[in-house]
């Protein structure tokens, strides 16, 4: 980022209007320097895509992260005084050590982490490059005017359903086989989150319910809405829905599935968005959306509704789809219910 407020006005750029944005770990990142001191200034807008932070503790504390350092050497029966030997150990066992030790801290400090439930290597807060959490128990205070836009794709993970023998071939329950099974993850709260998934998706077939991404869109309801506290940048939501009809229809929106579309190269991805008039159609109007964002802070373009500033308030989504529409707090009773351990 230094390299680009130096050098970027040589390639026609401008120094004083940058823009950055990531996706899943990139959006970690920009997130993380959205609170790092040392970014200040560098940046003036910034876009994370499915890269929210899914709760307060999202970044690990020094603690954490050097009782995994310790963790690893032991279980490669090093000590402090050997780090020069992690340079001739084999990838696998190096790996293997670690991983070992990040179920090990994870268990010891309640899992948490970047990803949420599970710890993983990541930016540490360390009173200096990260003095704080980006976004918790607050939105980053040094970043309040810059702008934002923030989103996550329909499914994500969606494969996951099937991956678990649980819900393994969900797209053909009955309602009966649907019920029963809620009924086993919620208890008394079923018919509440039943109604839920009716009011969030009351267009969706019950038999997609489950293939609705919950691990990813509460990170980013809960960032927006800190960002909206502060009253100062505006801060824009999205979620991204259209349905690839590729594999017959079987990857639906899956992690990753708006790159193309932002990046207006929908072409360089007919294996994953089918290539067809209506996956040309939905890129422009995203492509030109990011655009207008990055050289504006409003992405507002032609082709869409109205796309107002986020609040707690309003809740306000654009939901892209072959016709894209903007809808308030659609899903934030069913996020809540399928999430209790998260506040909003």
């Amino acid at each position: 980022m230094q390299w680009v407020e130096a050098n970027i006005a040589s390639f026609g750029g401008d120094q004083e209007n940058v823009t950055i944005f990531g996706q899943s770990g990139g959006g970690g990142k920009v997130s993380t320097l959205l609170a790092a001191p040392a970014a200040k200034g560098l940046f003036q807008k910034a876009i994370v895509e499915s890269g929210s932070p899914r709760h307060s503790g999202a970044v690990m504390t020094s603690k954490v992260s050097q009782r995994i350092a310790a963790l690893t050497l032991e279980n490669l029966h090093l000590d402090a005084s050997q780090l020069d030997q992690l340079r001739t150990i084999p990838f696998r066992e190096l790996y293997d050590a670690g991983q070992k030790a990040l179920e090990a801290a994870g268990e010891e400090f309640g899992n948490q982490g970047f990803r949420g439930r599970s710890l993983a290597w990541g930016p540490t807060i360390d009173g200096d490059y990260i003095p704080l959490q980006p976004f918790g128990p607050a939105a980053p205070e040094q970043s309040k005017d810059t702008p934002m836009m923030v989103g996550t794709t329909l499914n994500e993970m969606a494969s996951r359903v099937d991956l678990d023998p649980k819900t393994r071939g969900a797209e053909h329950w009955t309602f009966d086989q649907l019920k029963s099974y809620l009924h086993d993850q919620y208890g008394d709260k079923a018919d509440e989150v039943i109604a839920a998934y009716q009011k969030a998706y009351p267009g969706m077939k019950y038999n997609d319910w489950l293939f609705v991404d919950t691990m990813m869109r509460p990170g980013a309801i809960m960032q927006v809405e800190l960002k909206s506290d502060q009253h100062a940048a505006p801060v824009y939501n999205y979620l991204f829905a259209w349905q690839s009809p590729v594999l017959d229809g079987m990857s639906r929106a899956p992690h990753c599935a708006e790159i193309a579309f932002a990046f207006d190269n929908v072409a360089l991805d007919e294996e994953g968005t089918g290539g067809g008039k209506d996956a040309y159609a939905l890129q422009d109007k995203i492509s030109q959306a990011w655009i207008n964002f990055a050289r504006s802070g409003n992405p507002n373009a032609p082709g869409l509704p109205h796309w107002p500033a986020y609040t707690r308030e309003n809740g306000a989504t654009m939901i892209f789809d072959n016709k894209s529409e903007v809808r308030y707090n659609h899903d934030k009773q069913l996020m809540t219910l399928l999430n209790p351990e998260l506040t909003f």
